[in-house]
């Protein structure tokens, strides 16, 4: 049996699917039913039962899903060794995060990482779905809620403002402070990640009947705005940048903060420190639209530890 099949079978267990599980693993779907098929026939069993809304395990899949795990967790702790006895040399470091923040926060910011911290290989990986820092799927996290698993360090980030924004295209020449939003093209996001708070905003300022778009993406959201599609709610640090004028509002959603997430045994790793202050800089950057920050009182800018982070 090949272990690394394993890791292919609790991904389609864990997603629900064959392209789900792709997806997360970087890899074909033929690749990942591949190995399914191989794991399969050297066990001699039927792990996964096939339906037509996805997959889930048979009562033998179940078994070897409770037998796997710990595996798999042991795989993780022994990697996360490997990189704390690697501080010397060039070092790898994975951070997981939405698109807009890949793309739109810390990509930008990449030489200044590049001139910091030169022999530092840092990978940006674009995802929705959450990554398990445990199960060493990533080095890094940046998340919009806090987690509450002891194992993880969480750094709050600089809060992102919430707005109202639409381009000089879409306003035509009207000022920003005159328009009646029931009226207008809105453009909001769907629940796809649940009932967060932007979600609420419309719902409870009585203008979801005006919402002409909803997405999951902020990038979409961002870029139907530019396009002149209609008002969008997004972070000011992604549509001030954008060219975006801001249309006034009485009360406008929360700001919302994001946390970076790091494992305990890995927050004092040279190149996870240097890559963990870098986002936090980038963030800041974003936030503040590239005014220098207040002096901290100490230059001192790691993780620390923090009880339920």
């Amino acid at each position: 049996m090949d272990w690394g099949d394993l890791a292919f079978f609790l991904a389609v267990t864990r997603t629900g699917s064959f392209g789900a599980a792709a997806k997360r693993l970087g890899v074909a779907t033929t690749t990942v039913s591949r190995r399914i098929d191989a794991l399969e026939a050297s066990l001699g069993l039927p792990l996964l039962e096939r339906r037509p809304d996805g997959v889930r395990p048979t009562v033998h899949g179940a078994r070897i899903v409770a037998l796997a795990e710990p595996i798999e967790a042991q795989a993780a702790e022994l990697e996360r060794a490997a990189l704390v006895l690697r501080e010397g040399g060039t070092s790898r470091v994975r951070v997981s995060a939405t698109e807009s923040v890949i793309a739109d926060l810390l990509a930008p910011r990449l030489p200044r990482l590049i001139e910091r911290a030169p022999d530092v290989r840092v990978e940006l990986r674009s995802s929705a779905a959450l990554v398990s820092l445990a199960r060493h799927e990533a080095d890094l996290a940046i998340r919009m809620s806090r987690p509450t698993d002891s194992a993880l360090i969480a750094k709050r980030l600089p809060a992102l403002r919430l707005g109202l924004w639409a381009s000089a295209r879409y306003l035509d020449r009207r000022a920003p402070d005159t328009l009646e939003l029931s009226c207008e093209r809105l453009l909001g996001y769907d629940e796809g990640y649940g009932l967060i708070p932007e979600v609420r905003w419309f719902r409870e300022s009585g203008l979801e009947d005006a919402l002409v778009m909803r997405t999951t993406s902020t990038r979409a959201l961002l870029a139907s705005a530019v396009a002149g599609a209609g008002i969008a709610l997004l972070p000011e640090a992604l549509a001030r940048p954008a060219g975006l004028i801001e249309v006034p509002i009485a009360r406008g959603p929360v700001p919302r903060s994001p946390w970076l997430l790091v494992h305990r045994d890995l927050a004092r790793v040279p190149a996870v420190r240097a890559v963990s202050a870098w986002i936090v800089e980038s963030i800041e950057h974003a936030v503040s639209g590239g005014r220098p920050r207040r002096p901290a009182n100490g230059p001192d800018r790691r993780f620390r530890a923090r009880p339920g982070g």
